[in-house]
């Protein structure tokens, strides 16, 4: 009985070392992750200021005309935006997802992202068609990177038609499904699953990015407790399809109210 019981533990001990090895190395790979998102945010940090403070010099002390103040604006503004980001970034690499979601806006916050892109939507004489969206239960930092990721996936990969692009929302029970539809150049079926890995592009993608766009939707979506797929056909187009929560989900609206689009 004893000899049994040690073998059954060195038997034990052996596949055990293994787990553990590969679970302080991923507690030691998260950390490094976290040191560097850390580093990068702070750093940005600077020359943001620096742009927004000469751009402000320059628009006070230079001999500029209305359209020309207005572009200034533009910058300051937009830099004031990435600045926000950059914080939340710092924050989100520091704590990761603490759970405090409240309820957010999301035709306000598709809007922002819209806004955010405008560079990149007027050169490539995109249309966006933005339907009624819900009130949700997420994080506007997290669901503004998800929109401008998404949107400007759509951009890139867009085929030779004129982009067009369409959000759209659907109530299915306890959740929204909302849809970014695109009529860019498609995703063949055995890459829909493996475009949500970090580093992934598609075989024979030419466009410009990092392949990092839509693994980082894949954990927006799902550390706010939801599910993130693609719909799509080469040739035709795309549609990158997400639930979020209803807001709200603490019994305040009653059993027979239908959630509404704001």
């Amino acid at each position: 009985m004893g000899n049994s019981l040690a073998r059954y533990q060195a038997l034990f001990e052996t596949e055990e070392e293994p787990r553990h090895r590969m679970a302080k190395e991923l507690v030691r790979s998260h950390a490094e992750l976290q040191a560097f998102a850390y580093t990068a945010a702070h750093d940005l940090r600077e020359p943001l200021r620096t742009i927004s403070s000469f751009t402000q010099l320059l628009a006070r002390r230079a001999a500029l005309d209305e359209a020309d103040r207005e572009i200034a604006r533009y910058i300051v503004e937009g830099v004031q935006n990435l600045s926000t980001l950059v914080d939340q970034l710092l924050s989100s690499a520091v704590h990761g997802f603490n759970g405090s979601f409240h309820a957010v806006d999301l035709g306000g916050v598709a809007a922002q992202a819209i806004k955010n892109l405008q560079e990149a939507i007027v050169s490539s004489r995109a249309t966006i068609t933005l339907g009624p969206l819900p009130a949700v239960e997420g994080s506007d930092c997290d669901l503004l990177r998800l929109f401008q990721n998404l949107i400007s996936n759509a951009i890139k990969h867009r085929s030779k038609a004129a982009v067009e692009i369409t959000i759209t929302a659907e109530c299915a029970g306890p959740e929204w499904v909302i849809r970014v539809q695109d009529n860019g150049v498609g995703i063949a079926k055995d890459q829909q699953r493996r475009i949500f890995g970090l580093f992934s592009r598609c075989p024979g993608e030419c466009a410009s990015g990092t392949g990092m766009g839509l693994a980082f939707c894949k954990r927006i979506v799902e550390g706010l407790g939801g599910v993130i797929w693609v719909e799509s056909e080469p040739g035709v187009g795309s549609t990158f399809c997400f639930t979020l929560a209803v807001w709200p989900q603490d019994g305040r609206r009653s059993k027979g109210d239908a959630p509404r689009l704001l």
